[in-house]
């Protein structure tokens, strides 16, 4: 058996196996490509939870200080919410 330079499948192989063998190569690069975007998407997700939790941290300090200036005995962020 000797083997292409081109793509190392035998010269004698079956035309069905080396067909399967390219949409197995097709769908492993495809997937690649799929897994990186998923990835990127992942990490942008991440960045923005994360400046999310930054900006609630600080509107929930805001709001306790608001209350505490306005008299109020229980903070905001310690009551259930309204429909309870």
């Amino acid at each position: 058996m000797t083997k292409t330079c081109d793509d190392d499948i035998p010269d004698e192989a079956p035309a069905a196996l080396r067909a399967r063998l390219e949409r197995l190569e097709e769908e492993s690069a495809h997937l690649a490509r799929e897994t990186e975007t998923l990835s990127e998407v992942v990490r942008r997700q991440g960045k923005l939870i994360e400046t999310l939790e930054r900006r609630l941290a600080l509107l929930l300090e805001q709001a306790a200080e608001a209350e505490i200036e306005a008299g109020s005995h229980a903070l905001f962020a310690d009551r259930p919410p309204p429909h309870y």
